[in-house]
Order: C-alpha cells, then sequence, then structure tokens
C-alpha cells in the first residue's frame, strides 16, 4: 500500500524517470490511473519548446482578448453616437 499526503492508500504505482525529473502514477485496483486533467511531464519536456508554446499560447489568448474588447468598444461607440436635442428654458421663458 502507498500513501500520499497522508489520505488513502493506493495499491499501485508507476514511476517514469526522465533527465529533467520523474512522474508518478498512483492507481487502485493494482491498475495506474490514466486519467489526467493536466498533461502529465509538461515540465519535462526541453525547456526552448516550453517557451515557444506558451509564447504562442499567450499570443492566442491576446489575440482572442483584443478581437472581443474591439467589438465591445464598436458596441460603446454605437450607444454613445446617439444624441438628442434638448429644450432648456430660462427663468425669462427664453429657450436655449
Amino acid at each position: 500500500m502507498y500513501e500520499w499526503n497522508g489520505e488513502k492508500g493506493y495499491e499501485s504505482v508507476l514511476v517514469s524517470y526522465y533527465p529533467r525529473g520523474r512522474i508518478v502514477y498512483y492507481g487502485f485496483n493494482s491498475e495506474v490511473c490514466d486519467v489526467n486533467l493536466l498533461i502529465p511531464g509538461t515540465a519535462l519536456l526541453p525547456r526552448g519548446f516550453l517557451a515557444v508554446c506558451y509564447g504562442l499560447a499567450l499570443i492566442y489568448l491576446f489575440l482572442g482578448i483584443s478581437i472581443i474588447s474591439d467589438k465591445f468598444m464598436d458596441a460603446i461607440e454605437v450607444i454613445t453616437s446617439q444624441t438628442v436635442t434638448i429644450e432648456v428654458k430660462d427663468a425669462n421663458g427664453n429657450t436655449h
């Protein structure tokens, strides 16, 4: 039985060693669970490759934000471009 963080024990463990670290998979019922929400082993990839991937992801996100904000500003311009003429009378009854 293997324990992690003082919680329920795991029946099986699979450890994969790499030059920059290791990945530990814990499993129940003598099978290692291979369902992951995050991509396992991402930090083990070469740093240059990760830098390029993170840079491209950042550019992609900023382009999406710029497109959405551009459409939002167009909508604000339509709303604020509407003008209404209001006549105001002073105490003497003159219209301005």
